[in-house]
């Protein structure tokens, strides 16, 4: 019989039956395995992170996997079956409380993977989309998903329409439109790149 106190399995080796023999040889000991809490597994994949200007914590960034955007990814067991959240937002909903519906955690840090519960907050898609824009963090320019100019190409409008160039002609040399190039040279296209008006 197996030497572990309670175990009444057929001894395989050095003594012990074949479940704790095994367990020894991969763990080292023949106790079982201490399962972590929800938790503690999620606590033991955050580090502190680098300091953001303007917040007094530091971030708590998330170590385990992270999506391609960047936002850690965490499972955990519900009704038996395993369930991947956002690591912020089970942080939100486990430390501070529900989500309502049509809301998101957003950051005042603007980092994804950080998981410090004083630096989320929630909001809708027009709330976090307004912050991204105080903040300077939308895509401008030839950032912009469908950008067809670069920077240049905006500059080079600029100077040949104040060189007296027809809109057409610009558009010709560019490959874009007439209009496209009447909204850049007044400004409604591209706006931080237009020249300031003239006194």
């Amino acid at each position: 019989m197996c030497s572990v106190t309670d175990c009444t399995n057929p001894v395989d080796a050095r003594g012990w039956c074949q479940k704790h023999y095994k367990r020894w040889k991969k763990t080292g000991t023949t106790d079982a395995p201490v399962r972590l809490t929800d938790e503690e597994r999620f606590l033991s994949h955050l580090t502190i992170g680098p300091r953001r200007k303007g917040l007094r914590k530091r971030c708590r960034v998330w170590t385990g996997f992270c999506n391609e955007d960047g936002y850690g990814s965490f499972s955990t067991k519900v009704n038996g079956k395993w369930r991947t959240h956002i690591a912020s937002r089970w942080a939100y909903e486990h430390f501070v409380g529900p989500i309502p519906d049509g809301h998101l955690v957003c950051h005042t840090c603007d980092f994804p993977s950080c998981c410090e519960i004083t630096h989320l907050f929630l909001g809708t898609i027009a709330d976090n989309n307004l912050d991204m824009v105080i903040k300077g963090r939308q895509a401008r320019g030839s950032r912009a998903g469908g950008a067809k100019l670069t920077e240049n190409d905006v500059l080079y409008v600029h100077d040949r329409v104040t060189a007296g160039d027809s809109y057409a002609a610009i558009a010709k040399h560019l490959g874009i439109s007439r209009q496209h190039v009447r909204r850049i040279a007044t400004g409604r296209s591209w706006p931080h790149l237009s020249p300031p008006p003239s006194a």
